[in-house]
């Protein structure tokens, strides 16, 4: 029995030697749990400092109404809605202003068209609308009749769907050349 006796305070020894040791190695842990935490909130304050700095801007180029402007929205909500990822970990940042620019992505619509030559009558579903280069938010949602109009060429006719929060860019329409009438022999 005395040889139990002995051993027991040399076994409790090293027992709180490791105990000590996953204590030491626990805090540690936690040091580093709460280093990456402090980044995170820091790269999640610096992410919604600039979407701060960034929506005057977006908002204020959106209200000019050209397609650029519809273009900065969506890039906007694309960046900000878009998890934030910090050390292959997602990290919950809030934006403020993505509501908002939700909300105007989903109500404004652009049409933008030019033709070759520049300077063609813009009709839409019949009605004059201006000259090319032309750019409009105006057009509800739906299917419409887009005729291009210019003096001594064919006209160009085309079939477009607005769709809500949608850019429709045709880009340059070329336009022909209307045939000279045949001189009638005599």
């Amino acid at each position: 029995m005395g040889v139990v006796f002995l051993l027991a305070p040399a076994l409790a020894a090293v027992s709180l030697a490791q105990d000590d040791d996953y204590l030491e190695r626990l805090r540690a842990l936690q040091e580093q749990v709460a280093a990456a935490e402090r980044g995170a909130q820091q790269v999640c304050l610096q992410r919604q400092e600039e979407a701060a700095q960034a929506w005057p801007m977006v908002e204020q180029l959106h209200a000019t109404e050209r397609p650029e402007g519809l273009a900065a929205l969506g890039e906007f909500v694309d960046r900000y809605s878009a998890p934030l990822v910090v050390d292959g970990q997602p990290v919950d940042c809030p934006v403020e202003s993505l509501s908002m620019a939700r909300a105007l992505e989903g109500s404004t619509s652009f049409l933008a068209v030019d033709s070759l030559p520049s300077g063609a009558a813009v009709l839409v579903d019949g009605l004059p609308m201006g000259r090319t280069p032309f750019v409009s938010n105006r057009l509800p949602e739906g299917k419409h009749v887009l005729r291009l109009e210019l003096e001594g060429y064919r006209a160009e006719t085309r079939l477009v769907e607005i769709l809500a929060g949608s850019i429709v860019q045709l880009g340059e329409i070329p336009l022909d050349v209307e045939a000279a009438p045949k001189a009638q022999e005599p």
